[in-house]
């Protein structure tokens, strides 16, 4: 078998490392997310619990077994038994002590009102709001992942631009001593191309530092480490091919529908609304009577010891109860005003999530189409700026520009693309808050 040198093995191990750091893509960073974010595991948890308090709701529905058994004494029996004339008492004939009892209970609720339909109905609407809780804190972390990212790509983007900047600002200082020191330019314009070039190296530093920030925000809604080489950039073209040929007025409406069918948040206030309902009708079981059966086999008390079989006595007991609470101090009537009080406010509720939902819908809409004329403007801009960036770079270097001008433009042409870096990500963060919100993440 053939050995790897030492040497080899350590050439192999830099080129996995190497490779290993890659561009994280934002669908990748989103994968991490959904699998370590401890607030999507809770709601998972939460989940398998609400499955058995539903199964456990079953269980007014299966009747209830009850087993008792005992060993009794009683100083004064006692004291009786060992009288001297015990042997005469009548009384005394069939008592022992100690005595040993046993008693099987059998009991089932026949009809209390309607409570334990609604008390079941009540738990499958927790159990699906259990669920949807889990696909809400699923697509509210995922906007809070989205925002994060774009957020960290926007100063990734700046770094890149700030060194362009330093670079050409540390050309700059180069030219300008060049002048200065041949007579062509003055000392002023050589102190302020050297000003420039600390500033630039200042706004990288600074934008370094925002960079660790945002890392560690990514870092704590993934609940794990995140590294990467860049991130990867997004693809516009999705925006315009969705929104391009679209009117505000056509998308709105069709994501108001998308909003209305598949948004958990007001899936979930539907539910509670459901459950305020359950709870007022079964306030209704206080106010009717209660029927239960009961059976009892009562083995009686053994002789002497419980270790005989011998039994003094059985019995069985059956009975149908009959129960109708009838007035219990106004309590009942309180209990369903604060039931129908429950149920407006659950409507309320659902109404006002329902407005607010479609209040964000239209706003972030509105920022989307605005975002997308901004772009179209933003890159005129560029294009503008970095044409008459070049102009005034050759207009100063042969005599025509004032150092200012070169400056300006400079700072014309960067500023300008900073900012379509920021629109083009906006737009795509918007993009994707949009399909968050109205529920499925894939509109």
């Amino acid at each position: 078998m053939k050995v790897v040198s030492p040497k080899l093995t350590v050439i192999i191990s830099i080129i996995i490392t190497v490779f290993s750091i890659h561009g994280l893509s934002l669908e990748e960073y989103l994968e991490i997310v959904s699998k370590n974010n401890t607030s999507i595991k809770l709601k998972e948890r939460v989940f398998e619990k609400s499955k058995w308090n539903r199964l456990q709701s079953y269980s007014d529905y299966m009747p209830e077994l009850n087993i008792s058994t005992g060993l009794h004494h009683s100083q004064h029996l006692h004291d009786r038994l060992n009288a001297p004339d015990a042997d005469t008492d009548a009384s005394l004939v069939n008592l022992r002590n100690p005595s040993w009892s046993r008693r099987v209970t059998v009991s089932l609720p026949v009809f209390l009102g309607g409570r334990r339909v609604y008390g079941n109905l009540i738990a499958k609407e927790q159990y699906d709001i259990s669920e949807i809780d889990i696909e809400y804190e699923r697509l509210r972390i995922e906007a809070m992942a989205v925002a994060a990212y774009f957020k960290a790509f926007i100063t990734q983007e700046n770094i890149k631009l700030s060194e362009k900047s330093l670079k050409s600002a540390q050309e700059n200082l180069r030219t300008a001593k060049l002048l200065f020191d041949s007579g062509r330019s003055t000392e002023l314009a050589y102190l302020n191309f050297d000003l420039n070039y600390q500033m630039r190296r200042q706004e990288l530093e600074n934008y370094r530092m925002e960079m660790k920030s945002n890392i560690a925000e990514m870092s704590m809604i993934a609940a794990t480490d995140i590294k990467f080489e860049s991130l990867e950039s997004s693809d516009y073209e999705v925006v315009e091919e969705k929104f391009g040929e679209t009117t505000f007025l056509t998308a709105y409406e069709e994501h108001k529908r998308y909003l209305h069918a598949s948004s958990p948040l007001l899936e979930k206030m539907r539910r509670l609304e459901n459950i305020s309902k359950y709870n007022r009708k079964m306030v209704w079981s206080n106010f009717v009577p209660s029927i239960s059966f009961l059976y009892t086999h009562d083995f009686g008390s053994s002789e002497k010891h419980p270790f005989r079989s011998t039994y003094l006595y059985e019995d069985d007991i059956i009975a149908l109860n009959f129960s109708w609470n009838l007035f219990r101090g106004f309590k009942d009537a309180l209990e369903w005003k604060k039931a129908s009080a429950d149920t407006v406010i659950s409507h309320l509720n659902y109404v006002d999530t329902k407005n607010r939902q479609i209040y964000t819908l239209e706003t972030v809409l509105s920022n989307l189409y605005s975002l997308m004329e901004q772009k179209s403007v933003a890159e005129k801009t560029v294009e503008l700026a970095l044409k008459a960036l070049e102009q005034s770079r050759v207009e100063y270097e042969s005599g025509k520009a004032l150092y200012l001008d070169l400056l300006n433009a400079e700072n014309n042409y960067f500023e300008s693309v900073r900012n379509l870096v920021f629109i083009e990500n906006s737009l795509l963060n918007s993009f994707y808050q949009l399909r968050i919100l109205v529920g499925t993440g894939e509109r």
